[in-house]
């Protein structure tokens, strides 16, 4: 599990490692309840992988993976 905290955060991370979604869960501390919509609304892909980003300006990168989806997010 992924936990990212707002205001702890910024920046940009890089996971590496998986290639099936579903093993990938991402906890969101301390974020507006509709942060993971926005998350999957701002999903880009490039070169195979997929970004999100946050509210507070943290990106977040999955190597090798093309989407997430709600129940990637616990």
């Amino acid at each position: 599990m992924f936990t990212f905290i707002n205001g702890q955060a910024g920046g940009s991370e890089l996971i590496q490692g998986y290639f099936d979604a579903s093993f990938i869960k991402i906890h969101l501390q301390g974020y507006a309840p509709d942060q993971v919509a926005n998350a999957l609304a701002s999903q880009t892909v490039f070169n195979g992988s997929v970004t999100l980003s946050l509210a507070d300006g943290t990106k977040i990168t999955f190597q090798d993976v093309t989407a997430l989806h709600n129940s990637n997010f616990v």
